[in-house]
């Protein structure tokens, strides 16, 4: 099964642990697992980049059927997930991760799902089209140039180092699966690691 967390006020970006999105919505909230209460961020809301250092809008990205997504009522957006990208000055767009919106989530087989905590003023019929993963690295190691090798069940690999940000490159499957990452001189040693910078 697939799921897609909501992007509300305050969700990072890819591009660095300062990086943020403004969600300035009166419409619809969702309560944080901080126990604050944000507003829901939608299609071409305003997301500021730590690494270029500018401010983008969401332009949407995931992997998610824009019909399907919730839609204001009050001016027609559509609701920002998990995975969607920023448009800002950076070459390579950064995508915005859903920290705070996860009482709010779309599961495939076509129902939205509302989790407790959650208030909409309106809901779509909702089916994402796959899973989409991505891991922060923190704690000891996580530091620029740190070397991972990631390896899905199917034989996929993404390998590189790791970027000041600390996250990873997004994992997308279609079924629920699992992956392993590798650290250090173990992600070294694979045969097939390919050093990404």
């Amino acid at each position: 099964m697939a799921i897609y967390y909501a992007i509300v006020d305050g969700d990072p970006l890819t591009s660095g642990p300062n990086s943020r999105v403004y969600a300035p919505s009166t419409s619809c909230f969702i309560d944080g697992d901080d126990g604050r209460q944000r507003s829901m961020a939608y299609i071409g809301d305003k997301a500021y980049c730590e690494k270029c250092k500018s401010t983008g809008i969401i332009i949407g990205g995931a992997r998610v059927d824009n019909n399907q997504r919730m839609i204001d009522l009050e001016d027609g957006r559509r609701q920002a997930v998990g995975g969607d990208y920023v448009l800002c000055k950076c070459p390579e767009r950064p995508q915005v991760i859903a920290r705070y919106g996860r009482n709010w989530m779309i599961e495939d087989g076509g129902s939205a799902r509302a989790a407790t905590g959650a208030k909409t003023t309106s809901a779509g019929n909702v089916s994402p089209a796959a899973h989409d993963e991505q891991v922060k690295a923190i704690g000891r190691g996580a530091s620029k140039g740190y070397p991972y090798y990631i390896e899905t069940v199917n034989g996929r690999i993404e390998s590189g180092r790791l970027d000041l940000s600390g996250v990873l490159p997004r994992i997308y499957t279609d079924n629920a699966d699992t992956y392993t990452i590798h650290w250090g001189d173990d992600a070294l040693s694979h045969e097939g690691w390919i050093n990404a910078q």
